[in-house]
């Protein structure tokens, strides 16, 4: 008896053995490894009662944007982002008094640092054959913004963030279709 249960737990053992050396790897084997690239066109608007009392559609303006970022593995990733492009505000406050409808511009340039976490890999497996990802990105910015505000007309820092969902379209081994 004592030979069976020693001989079984020897072929307990060498099953485990033998799974550990066949398990994938999920990492990089090197550093130069899993970078990307990204380039972004968009439209946003400044959510503001005023502009949907004067017409969301009047304040609608373009985005463009450029990632560099890196897959540290399936799930987990980093990103650095510069953004920007100029918004509008349509406000009938000015000096804090009531009056006609203005248009206010800002220019404005955003430097994001994201963690990026990928929940199709996290959840569903790893699979490197997967045409669509679901992911999450979260983190701080520094925005530089010119804006007319009162009389200052001077460059401001503004500290913020970031945080939303994506879903990644693959359409070839090197190139994706991302929507933010």
């Amino acid at each position: 008896m004592k030979k069976l249960v020693i001989f079984t737990l020897m072929l307990a053992g060498l099953a485990t053995v033998a799974t550990a050396q066949s398990k994938s790897r999920y990492y990089a084997e090197s550093a130069k490894d899993n970078y990307f690239l990204g380039v972004g066109v968009g439209a946003q608007a400044l959510v503001n009662p005023d502009n949907g009392d004067y017409g969301y559609g009047k304040a609608i303006t373009p985005l463009f944007n450029i990632s560099f970022g890196k897959l540290i593995n399936p799930v987990w990733g980093v990103r650095a982002q510069v953004a920007g492009a100029n918004t509008k505000l349509f406000s009938n406050f000015a000096n804090g008094n009531e009056g006609p409808f203005n248009e206010y511009k800002q220019n404005y340039v955003t430097v994001r640092f994201d963690g990026i976490y990928n929940f199709s890999n996290a959840f569903a497996g790893y699979n490197p054959d997967r045409v669509v990802d679901v992911y999450g990105f979260m983190g701080p910015a520094l925005q530089f913004a010119k804006a007319p505000i009162g009389d200052n007309d001077n460059t401001k820092a503004l500290i913020n963030g970031s945080l939303g969902l994506g879903l990644g379209f693959q359409l070839s081994k090197s190139l994706a279709l991302n929507i933010e």
